[in-house]
């Protein structure tokens, strides 16, 4: 069973390009009671969230991978949100930091450390993990010890 889940918008802002405009569009959003807001003309700033997150979109994403239908596309854009946006992409906003704060790296030396990187989207993006080496078992031999192992009786 397949869970899905249905937004109700009561009202949508909307630019000034031809698409939003159209005649069918005008007549759907009438239908099922959505008021539209308009942004004025020539002014992006008002629909800055909007051309931030469609820039973004494009730029990190779209640009790099062709969607072959829509529920690919929809798969595609969950992996990116959640493997990739939200868990591991670092944000100027926020420090430097990501949106959903990962577990505390092991604490290592240079020389005892090693980064694995998980793919992300069939490795357009890689989520690095530190992990630390095993240490080296050290073997002590004795001097008794190396005799009897290479000396003949």
């Amino acid at each position: 069973m397949v869970n899905k889940v249905i937004f109700i918008f009561s009202s949508v802002s909307l630019g000034n390009d031809s698409i939003f405009t159209a005649r069918l569009l005008q007549r759907f959003l009438t239908n099922t009671n959505i008021k539209v807001k308009r942004t004025g003309f020539h002014a992006p700033w008002q629909n800055g969230v909007y051309e931030r997150t469609i820039g973004i979109l494009r730029q990190e994403f779209l640009n790099h991978i062709i969607p072959l239908h829509e529920k690919h596309l929809e798969r595609l854009l969950r992996e990116y949100i959640h493997g990739y946006y939200n868990p591991a992409r670092t944000h100027q906003g926020i420090n430097g930091q990501t949106p959903i704060l990962s577990e505390e790296p092991v604490k290592t030396v240079v020389a005892d450390t090693v980064l694995t990187g998980e793919p992300i989207l069939n490795g357009l993006y890689h989520r690095y993990k530190k992990i630390a080496k095993e240490p080296q078992k050290m073997i002590l031999f004795t001097r008794a010890c190396l005799t009897s192992l290479f000396c003949a009786r």
